[in-house]
């Protein structure tokens, strides 16, 4: 799943797009983060996706996650698994923003998409 994800949002304005604790260095913004998180319910996979843009770009951060984002995960969009599973996302309507990471020297803006899970 994480891989797929990874390529739609590589399709976006962002082209570096990285998965939460990879190891190499961290890109020079604007990047995004994918990383994915699992819920107290067990009942979907939750994936918070955070847009990283220098101090000042408060107004593209928004733009990205809150028309661009939605548009590249639209639930209307199925994705393939490396195993050929397919799947798609909802946006889940959480957001967060503006954060000023401790370690950063961005301003990050998140939402949060999950994939249902069947049981």
């Amino acid at each position: 799943m994480n891989t797929a994800i990874l390529n739609q949002l590589k399709t976006g304005s962002v082209k570096k797009v990285i998965l939460f604790g990879d190891s190499g260095p961290v890109p020079v913004p604007p990047y995004v983060v994918l990383k994915p998180e699992p819920t107290e319910e067990n009942d979907r996979q939750n994936f918070r996706i955070s847009i990283h843009r220098n101090p000042g770009e408060n107004d593209i951060s928004e733009a990205y996650i809150f028309t661009e984002l939605p548009a590249l995960l639209s639930n209307r969009i199925w994705m393939e698994t490396g195993s050929g599973s397919k799947f798609r996302l909802m946006n889940s309507g959480e957001w967060n923003g503006p954060l000023a990471p401790e370690d950063s020297e961005t301003i990050v803006y998140e939402r949060i998409f999950f994939a249902p899970k069947l049981i």
